[in-house]
């Protein structure tokens, strides 16, 4: 297909994915940030207020597994803006497929663990992200699936 995807969708993909970059990035350098989040996690798992006698060790294993987290979904979502920017911009085919599974995929798997697990926030904060990623996704679909070429051409 010789057309491009309107602004819109591709600048809005590359908008959340620098986003979530920011929020990785905080979740790497500065965790005390996000302590809410970490309460409310914690607060799924344990019914009494034992998140604010977390001893100090118990504190730094937490913000390693954030700086983890965080630096994981640093690089997923880099990788996200690059292919928004370049490949799913200019409409090649791959590109729109590749994000659409790699979204199903992370979404099934990360929210199914926290639905599982209890941990309703996740599952909401996840489901926000779904739709933030999937809005461009679903209403750009006509520039990369065959059987809406003659839409394009119209």
């Amino acid at each position: 297909m010789n057309t491009k995807v309107p602004a819109l969708w591709w600048q809005w993909l590359l908008a959340v994915s620098l986003i979530a970059v920011l929020f990785g990035l905080v979740m790497v350098v500065a965790p005390g940030l996000i302590k809410p989040l970490s309460e409310t996690a914690y607060n799924s798992f344990f019914a009494d207020d034992r998140y604010s006698r977390l001893s100090a060790e118990d504190v730094a294993f937490q913000d390693w597994l954030y700086g983890v987290l965080g630096a994981t979904m640093v690089g997923w979502c880099l990788i996200v803006a690059f292919i928004a920017y370049y490949p799913f911009r200019a409409a090649e085919r791959w590109a729109w497929q590749a994000l659409c599974i790699a979204i199903a995929v992370w979404y099934v798997l990360d929210t199914g663990a926290s639905w599982l697990h209890g941990v309703t926030f996740n599952v909401l904060f996840n489901t926000g992200l779904l739709i933030a990623f999937g809005v461009p996704l679903v209403a750009s679909r006509r520039f990369f699936v065959p059987d809406y070429e003659h839409d394009i051409a119209a």
